[in-house]
């Protein structure tokens, strides 16, 4: 909401279910099937779009190293449901250059990595939580060297810890 407005008619609305169902029916793998997230290809498509609603441009996908991180990721779904048949999904970081000139403090206990992840997951039952380091009350990103940036305040759920990255670009 637009500070001072006195009605709600100049929020700006984001339609993300129109495009990552346009790319899952194009064959894109855009959710994990073994899971309740969107997979770091769905997060760039969510990137793109808001993006476009910022009226900025979003890097190619093409600008991106893709990073197979675990060929065996079993989400909360697969684990919940009980469907021990169904094959793993495989997880991906979404590199770029320069993403490790990023620090990440995670508040709540101290850690501080160098770039996005926390690595000491893929070898943990919650993979997913290798983005970000899971789910904590207080996280900031900043680039090294550069305390000019704009600030971005990102309240989320767990969907947003794989967009993180895309942001922080």
């Amino acid at each position: 909401h637009i500070a001072g407005s006195a009605d709600y008619t100049d929020m700006l609305y984001l339609d993300l279910c129109t495009p990552l169902k346009a790319a899952s029916e194009a064959g894109d793998d855009v959710m994990y099937r073994t899971d309740h997230h969107w997979t770091t290809h769905g997060a760039y498509l969510a990137y793109v779009e808001l993006m476009k609603l910022w009226g900025m441009e979003a890097l190619p996908e093409s600008a991106f190293t893709v990073e197979v991180v675990s060929d065996a990721f079993y989400g909360t779904a697969w684990r919940n449901a009980g469907m021990k048949w169904i094959e793993p999904d495989t997880m991906e970081y979404y590199r770029y250059e320069g993403d490790e000139d990023f620090t990440m403090t995670v508040h709540d206990d101290g850690s501080v990595f160098e770039g996005f992840y926390d690595r000491s997951y893929l070898e943990k039952t919650d993979k997913y939580s290798s983005f970000i380091s899971g789910n904590h009350a207080y996280v900031t990103i900043e680039k090294n060297g550069d305390e000019n940036r704009e600030r971005l305040l990102l309240v989320k759920d767990s969907f947003g810890h794989s967009l993180a990255p895309f942001l922080a670009y």
